[in-house]
């Protein structure tokens, strides 16, 4: 969600121990939706070494294609975020994939040292493959975790919010997808921020959150995120180079403190980690 966590709280998330982020790769069991049809999600991570960024690469570049089944292929690097509220690259990678249905997802294979979850898309909606509207987006990952008794209820309460949340005006995309199986299930949102702080100030302070919040109220719900960098498209590779040795991405995402999830103990948050996975 775009949610839960305000903007206050990125720097001491981003100051916590980076491990490698959903490095469980899980068989699907047959769900109630179709096999061949509804949209499908892959989240992996790895490293941000130079042998990964190509295989990032060569991945886009599969996606690409015809008939790969893919409908969307995103590459980010992720953020420190300093106190100043500048930022710079921090020590992984992350590919987020949508497929066409469950078995393009099947058979697709990750490159280089990338692993991952997947994840059935919410709310009934496929992805975004466009921006809404103009301008620099400022995407960030959310997980929310629950224990098995509590997940039915919290896939039923996030699924919700997509709608609404996709109209916001702060929104340029939303997507949502939660696991289907595996010991460390999570739903996960991909929200590109207009401007930050104040997009996300204002998802806090609408109607469908507080309902969400409401519905959730009894559940135990354990929160994490990550800030992130889009790397560039096909194409465009010579500014992806020039970008990794620079890293002035500026102030645009705000000075922070604080956090919420990790009880004031920063070594003890996680980025989307499964519990007891490093």
């Amino acid at each position: 969600m775009a949610m839960f966590l305000k903007m206050r709280f990125l720097v001491a998330l981003s100051s916590c121990m980076l491990t490698p982020s959903l490095r469980q790769k899980v068989m699907l069991p047959q769900t109630a939706r179709s096999k061949t049809t509804g949209q499908w999600a892959r989240l992996d991570s790895a490293l941000a070494t130079a042998s990964n960024r190509d295989a990032a690469k060569m991945m886009a570049t599969t996606a690409s294609q015809a008939g790969s089944g893919v409908v969307r292929f995103d590459k980010y690097d992720e953020l420190l975020v300093l106190s100043s509220g500048n930022s710079f690259g921090a020590a992984y990678i992350y590919t987020y994939t949508v497929f066409e249905n469950q078995v393009a997802m099947t058979d697709w294979t990750p490159l280089g040292d990338f692993q991952g979850r997947e994840m059935e898309m919410q709310g009934g909606v496929d992805t975004m493959t466009q921006n809404d509207g103009y301008g620099e987006p400022h995407p960030i990952f959310f997980w929310v975790r629950a224990p098995a008794k509590d997940f039915d209820a919290l896939k039923t309460a996030f699924a919700k919010i997509v709608a609404p949340t996709r109209a916001e005006a702060g929104s340029m995309r939303y997507d949502q997808g939660c696991t289907v199986s595996g010991d460390d299930a999570f739903c996960f949102e991909n929200v590109w921020y207009r401007t930050l702080p104040d997009a996300q100030d204002a998802h806090m302070s609408t109607s469908h959150m507080a309902t969400f919040f409401g519905e959730t109220a009894s559940l135990v719900l354990g929160w994490s995120m990550a800030t992130l960098k889009p790397l560039p498209e096909l194409g465009s590779a010579l500014h992806e180079e020039d970008e990794q040795a620079g890293w002035s991405v500026g102030p645009t995402l705000g000075s922070v403190s604080g956090n919420g999830k990790c009880k004031g103990d920063v070594t003890k948050c996680k980025f989307g980690i499964p519990k007891g996975k490093k």
